[in-house]
């Protein structure tokens, strides 16, 4: 029961954190750096962790089937 309390808890400090950025700024335009930024941010995020992903197990670096599997859905 209390890991389920603490899972509650977690859920909602995260929703309350991406809650308040939207609300602090209300209608203003974030700055064009900040923009580039903020455009380019989520596609390397993916890039690292499907690198990661692929290339590690339990903290080690690992090459593998995963890594060939990774170079053919790339091809």
């Amino acid at each position: 029961m209390t890991a389920t309390w603490v899972l509650l808890g977690l859920a909602a400090g995260t929703y309350a954190l991406k809650a308040a950025v939207p609300l602090a700024l209300g209608g203003r335009e974030l700055p064009a750096p900040v923009t580039r930024v903020a455009d380019l941010l989520p596609a390397a995020l993916l890039a690292a962790l499907v690198l990661v992903s692929t290339f590690t197990d339990d903290g080690r670096l690992v090459i593998d089937a995963r890594a060939v599997g990774l170079v053919a859905a790339a091809a």
